[in-house]
């Protein structure tokens, strides 16, 4: 499958400006994965019968690409994405340590937590899957998010390093803790329309941060 670059969601466009993420103290301590609920009918979309026409930018989205490359609603995959986010959180402990999962291509993010088995199985049961499918689509949009990241950082160097830095000093946290956050939210599905509450991912990194809602908006300023 040929990579693009994406559109990072509206506050992560580091081409442009800074990323959003979050971090703080607490942090789930249980290690058993959930059983993921059966995915909703997320839309009556179907997949795609023809591949992602690039945007007004040239870009094309990379959930509609990677959706189209195995025959999935662009919806479903995102669903699925966001959910296994949100379990990642509650796994992953203070810094993602608990995770485990190798990213061929670690700089300037490391996207390996994805790839943990307990991850995989989960983005899987959510997608309704075999295990080895999930991975391979996990795979596939690692591939697209490092290949924006390495541009992204080119385009601006420095960014990423600036945001943890930010992150850390904002919500007194370890650096660790705060490239943790910068990863998951990084590279979330979505766009944070003007005057839209917080996604599900930045929910649970709130309520796993230990602050507020005030307080882990601040830290997601630039």
């Amino acid at each position: 499958m040929s990579t693009r670059t994406f559109v990072v969601v509206a506050v992560c466009a580091l081409a442009a400006t800074g990323c959003t993420a979050g971090g703080g103290s607490g942090a789930a301590t249980t290690t058993q994965p959930t059983t993921p609920p059966p995915a909703t009918s997320v839309s009556p979309t179907p997949p795609a019968s023809t591949p992602p026409a690039p945007d007004g930018t040239g870009r094309v989205n990379l959930y509609a690409e990677v959706a189209y490359h195995f025959g999935m609603p662009t919806e479903k995959v995102e669903d699925a994405l966001t959910a296994a986010r949100v379990e990642m959180v509650r796994l992953g402990g203070p810094s993602g340590q608990a995770l485990h999962g190798e990213d061929e291509h670690p700089r300037p993010l490391d996207q390996g937590a994805h790839l943990d088995p307990r991850i995989v199985a989960f983005f899987a049961a959510r997608l309704g899957v075999p295990e080895a499918t999930g991975r391979e689509v996990m795979e596939g949009l690692m591939d697209e998010w490092n290949e924006y990241d390495e541009q992204a950082d080119e385009n601006n160097p420095g960014a990423y390093d600036r945001m943890a830095t930010r992150l850390a000093e904002r919500l007194h946290v370890s650096r660790a803790r705060a490239l943790w956050f910068e990863m998951l939210l990084i590279s979330r599905v979505g766009r944070r329309a003007a005057g839209s509450g917080p996604d599900a991912v930045e929910r649970a990194l709130t309520a796993a941060a230990g602050v507020t809602a005030a307080q882990f908006g601040y830290a997601l300023e630039k």
